[in-house]
């Protein structure tokens, strides 16, 4: 490693795997100690100076280890959330963001979203610094001990769910029906009639039931198919 005093200050200049880097710093005690570090991080994989773009990498990130595994509905959440960082913190470098940063940012999703939502949003997030951080690419987890919170009232549980009145009318409503019912009408019967969640029922299939023994062949829930 070369050092030399360029200007009002002294520059530390090395080559490695053919490409050059250069440094500044005030004295050469200090030009050095920041030469060796460069080298040891490029020596070791890493290259901290490199420009990673904080919403490019968080989309990358899911959409390779997140995406094939997610339904492409659940998936739309990881694509709002991108949007929103475009938004939120331009082309940033991931580098450059301050735990004061992030902390601004949840603070203005607790203002739009109920805990569950910021919570997870959090979640997705902190998954791509972690792996920044692991591969070299990062230094700083500004993630870690944001508060997070919300100030929008999650719904209480009575309006989250029918009552066992409101389906049976539901159900009246749509039995007393005349015309033809659509696809998502008879959906909605099976759901009321057995209790399934709608990932469970929409997925169901006919040689998933077992007609004569009344239940599932694949979970062996009972199905009540009086509808």
């Amino acid at each position: 490693m070369n050092v030399k005093k360029v200007g009002n200050k002294l520059e530390y200049d090395f080559r490695i795997n053919g490409k050059r880097y250069r440094g500044k710093g005030n004295t050469r005690r200090e030009a050095v100690h920041a030469g060796n570090i460069r080298y040891n991080e490029l020596a070791q994989g890493r290259d901290l100076k490199a420009k990673i773009i904080f919403h490019q990498r968080f989309i990358d990130y899911h959409d390779k280890y997140t995406k094939p595994n997610v339904s492409e509905k659940t998936y739309s959440n990881y694509d709002r959330l991108y949007k929103t960082l475009i938004k939120e913190f331009g082309y940033r470098d991931i580098k450059d963001i301050t735990k004061d940063d992030y902390q601004d940012f949840i603070n203005k999703l607790a203002d739009q979203y109920v805990i569950d939502g910021v919570s997870r949003y959090n979640s997705y997030i902190r998954a791509v610094v972690r792996d920044a951080i692991n591969e070299g690419l990062a230094t700083r987890d500004f993630t870690l001990n944001v508060r997070i919170f919300s100030n929008v009232k999650s719904k209480e549980e009575k309006h989250m769910y029918l009552d066992l009145q409101e389906l049976k009318a539901i159900k009246k409503y749509y039995m007393d029906r005349k015309d033809h019912m659509a696809a998502s009408t008879y959906l909605i019967l099976l759901m009321i009639a057995t209790g399934g969640r709608f990932s469970d029922c929409i997925n169901l299939k006919r040689n998933h039931i077992d007609i004569t023994s009344m239940k599932s062949k694949e979970r062996f829930i009972w199905m009540v198919l009086r509808i």
